[in-house]
């Protein structure tokens, strides 16, 4: 992971920013270690959740009642140890909690990110975050980053799919109300933000 500095950007042509967050915003080394440390209990499910994210990368479904009903079938059927239901309590209920308490004890915000986001807000550039996992705005208050400095935030799943899902990002852009190609992505992968903000022709930058 390396720092983007404000002068990377071309502002002139850079109307509106899309921050990615896991692994962006902060930096997730040994995330996953610190949760299966608080609750070994979560290894299975976390495993599973682990490999059917990476399997439905770039999918999209009708709506996020629909994405979230395949995602946690296939996380049971690859197990026989949950039913999917387990799986939906599991994710919401202590997944995401543990997550939430992972960041407030082990992670802060990357000042080149805030510098951005700061930047943004003080030269009225729409700025975003659009994040695979839900709970977005929770997420940024466990880092202590105001939601309220973003335009918006979004969890692509809400949009019925993940990264780099080209109707996901139509959506994203629209939203935003400035031509793709006037976008910058800002993340760490060039499979998922990467081929996200490629995918409409818009600008990507990787951290």
């Amino acid at each position: 992971m390396k720092a983007i500095h404000l002068s990377d950007i071309n502002w002139k042509k850079t109307k509106a920013v899309i921050f990615d967050l896991d692994g962006t915003i902060y930096n997730k080394r040994f995330l996953s270690l610190h949760l299966v440390a608080n609750e070994v209990i979560s290894l299975p499910f976390l495993m599973r959740e682990r490999m059917v994210y990476r399997s439905f990368k770039g999918r999209c479904f009708e709506s996020s009642e629909k994405f979230y009903d395949a995602f946690f079938e296939k996380m049971a059927r690859g197990s026989h140890l949950f039913s999917a239901n387990t799986a939906r309590s599991w994710y919401f209920n202590n997944y995401m909690p543990l997550m939430f308490e992972a960041l407030c004890f082990f992670y802060k915000a990357e000042q080149w990110a805030l510098d951005i986001i700061h930047y943004c807000n003080d030269n009225n550039i729409p700025v975003c975050v659009v994040s695979d996992y839900c709970f977005v705005k929770d997420k940024l208050r466990a880092l202590q980053i105001d939601p309220q400095l973003f335009t918006f935030t979004i969890a692509t799943p809400d949009l019925g799919g993940l990264k780099p899902n080209k109707r996901v990002m139509e959506q994203v852009v629209e939203k935003l109300g400035v031509p793709a190609e006037n976008c910058l992505m800002i993340g760490d992968r060039e499979d998922t933000d990467g081929d996200f903000a490629r995918s409409v022709g818009a600008m990507f930058l990787k951290c």
